[in-house]
């Protein structure tokens, strides 16, 4: 096509919060006159606002280049269409100018990247209808990847502000899957990993807004199967385990209950997955594949009751405690292949400290556990707040023959939010990484 945008340099330049991924109308708009007079407005290209986690990954050219821009700007019947031609160059943020009229609101629509031949919407403004974004995207080593505004983007146009943003919104996901072996014996080789109905057909063409996940009726999906593993490089880390990675692959947003199965030797060790997988943002995934694992259940009481999410990065289990509240945590060890018969545990005596998480019962030497038993403490959290750098550390042990696992308990405390008094505290996908134990 005629111009090609960077717009990975644009990235760079934005101050990234989580959760304020609104939308990129422009801020503060005026509320404009009545007047009617045609004033001239620069129109500049922005990258929607996304959190560091997927700025870091998204970062190869393909995914961060236009090759092909439509601009729909809607009022009443009238419709300026506006192509790639029509911007300049210069830099990332490329410019265009067009009359519009003071006092007036606008409806914007953009697409970029759509193939040419497969782009029906020529002058008219498209509907938020259902889109192969992939057939857009090509499967070819140059392929550019789709990207669109949001739906409800709008301008109040004013002779005041001279300076009005279109942002873009990459139209797919991107999925990074990885696979720890922590068997003690991996006699059996790992040969094929499939997710249920993850790969949804089609997507809407405009994102309703960050964090939703709004796909269209009727949407036929298939699985995403990861059966070559002649060519996998296996790595082993420190604890003896075996780490296959696959590279990431590209997929329409999605939400709901994914069934995993993953084939060991002959057999089938099965899971599921629960996400809900928003387009322009990536989504780790870490499959281990255990003899044993922890199973931690932390209730708490405040003004409201919870359950705290507990995040597990390989062997260590980590939650933050709410100040101001008692908490009961109970902890079991979960059967996977293991011999399970011959297998105990331990816990020992908490390690590091924090000020502000007071135990009931402490108790400062290991304790013995046989293998079918759990373990409860409770405590209370004062209204000091030390900050997340300062965490209890419980280091576990579990041994199963001559195997010996190991496993880490992190707590730390955190200040409530404005809304944590009646909601509980939500971890986000994108910066954890989704662990599940087969």
């Amino acid at each position: 096509m005629k111009r090609q945008f960077s717009i990975y340099g644009a990235l760079a330049a934005f101050t990234l919060f989580w959760g304020m991924l609104t939308g990129c109308e422009a801020d503060d708009t005026p509320g404009g006159s009545s007047s009617g007079e045609v004033v001239p407005v620069t129109i500049s290209l922005q990258m929607d606002e996304v959190d560091q986690l997927t700025k870091a990954v998204l970062s190869d050219e393909q995914e961060n280049a236009i090759k092909t821009l439509d601009v729909y700007i809607v009022q009443g019947n009238q419709t300026i269409h506006l192509t790639e031609s029509d911007f300049d160059n210069t830099s990332w943020e490329s410019t265009s100018t067009v009359e519009l009229v003071d006092g007036q609101t606008y409806q914007i629509y953009a697409i970029a990247n759509a193939d040419d031949n497969n782009n029906p919407y020529g002058e008219t403004a498209p509907a938020n209808t259902a889109v192969n974004a992939f057939s857009w995207l090509d499967v070819q080593p140059n392929a550019y990847m789709p990207m669109s505004t949001t739906k409800d983007t709008t301008w109040t146009v004013s002779s005041s502000q001279s300076v009005y943003e279109v942002c873009l919104n990459r139209m797919v996901a991107k999925m990074n899957v990885k696979i720890v072996d922590e068997r003690a014996d991996k006699a059996d080789d790992v040969s094929s990993v499939t997710i249920s109905d993850l790969m949804a057909g089609t997507t809407n063409l405009y994102r309703e807004g960050y964090g939703k996940v709004s796909l269209p009726t009727n949407v036929a999906t298939s699985p995403w199967v990861w059966n070559d593993f002649t060519n996998v490089s296996w790595i082993d880390d420190t604890e003896g385990n075996k780490i296959a990675t696959y590279p990431y692959f590209y997929l329409h947003e999605n939400s709901g209950t994914f069934p995993i199965s993953v084939k060991v030797g002959e057999n089938f060790r099965t899971g599921n997955l629960e996400a809900k997988i928003p387009r322009n943002h990536i989504f780790p995934l870490v499959i281990h594949i255990a003899d044993y694992s922890l199973d931690i259940i932390v209730n708490y009481s405040l003004a409201a009751i919870g359950t705290l999410p507990v995040t597990k990065t390989l062997n260590t289990y980590s939650f933050a405690l709410p100040e101001g509240c008692t908490f009961d945590v109970t902890i079991t060890p979960k059967k996977g292949k293991g011999d399970w018969d011959n297998a105990s545990w331990t816990i020992g005596a908490p390690e590091n400290t924090n000020t502000s998480i007071v135990l009931n019962n402490s108790w400062n030497e290991t304790i013995n556990k046989v293998i079918t038993e759990s373990y409860t403490f409770s405590g209370m959290v004062s209204a000091i707040h030390p900050g997340d750098s300062y965490k209890c550390t419980i280091p576990i042990s579990l041994t199963d023959g001559g195997k010996k696992y190991k496993f880490t308990i992190k707590m730390s405390t955190r200040k409530l939010g404005n809304e944590e008094l009646t909601k509980s505290y939500s971890v986000s996908a994108e910066t954890e990484a989704v662990h599940i134990d087969l």
